[in-house]
């Protein structure tokens, strides 16, 4: 890996929205009315619809699987992550193959995604038609739970892996001291980040570093034989992979503290009031705190803060709510009525979070069009969130 220290702390759970940690598995969905819950409250989230395929599979519920994979890959295309949509898309056409024209369209929206920030998704995106097929077929899936190693020190490297999802770690050792090894630097590896040298395939390479799983990890792999081989048939793509690494050591891949805050757009730190009605109509309504944990346009996900004497969270489930968000710019409450569709608690921090789902109803265009502005602010203004939500979550 490259020189440079470049170190994250463990992922912070208060960060993590309720769809990472779905995915990381924190947080559990059990159940079909759970999953129904969520998806109308995000429905054109594809962590969750990628998820949904998994739950399915596992019901053996195969063409809604199917279904749910595909669903989460054209949404991970809008995201412009064509990793994850690849994977989306290997495991939806191991269920229902595929026709000619299906890839060919696949093919055309993944070419038309480039990103300036990670030589690996551009590698993705300019793969050709009969590339991108062939690593399709030669692709392996590799899911890891926490605290697994996957990468030895002092050991050849003979696979080259991306990140599709969670966190790892990489400790760099001196390579001179093999007897009592000495740390060099960490760094920490997320979601679409590469690791293992394997090119050129005639050299062999011997690792330098220990790498060991954070949180839940899915990783694809490919061998050097077969990177080699497809290399082999597609002469043209050795200059690819010779640029993904050369790019690597060039940029000292800065990427990984970026990647942890991807997707802003489903994930703003903001204080939100709720207004439960009552079915009493002689009683003022339940006031609730807390902040927006997921939002988009079909509803959010809160994390309330604690409170004396409040209902149990399954006293709430089906009332009708007023969401007041106390947006930071414009610097306006948005207003919005709802109905408590899911409710969850979950442990964060070792300590027991309540969270609320709420499905948002019908909203006036100008509610629409601010809340829609809001899902998706500028970098700045997202800076700006992230910093008063350090300074409240410190005080």
């Amino acid at each position: 890996m490259p020189p440079g220290e470049k170190t994250l702390e463990k992922p912070i759970d208060r960060h993590k929205s309720v769809a990472q940690r779905i995915a990381d598995g924190t947080l559990s969905i059990r159940s079909q009315k759970e999953f129904d819950n969520l998806l109308k409250i995000f429905p054109d989230h594809p962590v969750l619809f990628r998820e949904y395929g998994d739950f399915l599979m596992r019901r053996n519920d195969l063409f809604k699987a199917a279904d749910a994979y595909g669903t989460a890959a054209a949404l991970f295309i809008e995201e412009a992550v064509p990793l994850q949509s690849i994977v989306a898309k290997v495991l939806e056409w191991k269920i229902a193959k595929p026709t000619h024209d299906e890839v060919i369209a696949f093919h055309g929206m993944l070419s038309r995604i480039r990103s300036e920030e990670k030589p690996a998704l551009n590698f993705w995106t300019q793969l050709s038609y009969s590339e991108l097929l062939s690593f399709m077929l030669k692709l392996t899936l590799v899911r890891l739970s926490p605290e697994k190693r996957v990468q030895k020190a002092f050991e050849e490297e003979n696979s080259l892996f991306f990140v599709v999802s969670g966190a790892l770690r990489e400790t760099v050792y001196m390579p001179e001291k093999r007897d009592r090894p000495k740390i060099l630097h960490t760094v920490d590896l997320a979601e679409n980040d590469f690791f293992g040298t394997i090119y050129p395939f005639t050299e062999k390479v011997v690792s330098t570093s220990d790498i060991h799983t954070l949180t839940r990890v899915e990783l694809i792999k490919i061998t050097r034989s077969q990177l080699a081989t497809i290399c082999k048939t597609h002469p043209a793509l050795n200059a690819l992979v010779q640029e993904l690494y050369q790019h690597r050591e060039k940029t000292g891949e800065d990427a990984p503290r970026r990647t942890v805050r991807r997707n802003v757009r489903h994930h703003l730190p903001t204080q939100v009031q709720i207004k439960v009605f009552r079915e009493d109509k002689g009683h003022g309504p339940l006031i609730l705190d807390g902040f927006i944990d997921n939002i988009s346009l079909g509803g959010v996900c809160v994390l309330l803060n604690q409170m004396l004497g409040r209902p149990l969270l399954s006293q709430l489930q089906s009332r009708n709510v007023k969401v007041i968000m106390k947006l930071i710019s414009p610097s306006v409450d948005l207003t919005i009525l709802g109905e408590i569709v899911w409710t969850k608690v979950f442990d964060v921090d070792n300590r027991k979070q309540d969270a609320l789902g709420i499905q948002f109803k019908e909203m006036s265009d100008p509610d629409r069009e601010l809340l829609e502005a809001y899902c998706t602010g500028g970098e700045g203004e997202h800076n700006l969130m992230w910093g008063l939500w350090e300074s409240l979550v410190k005080k």
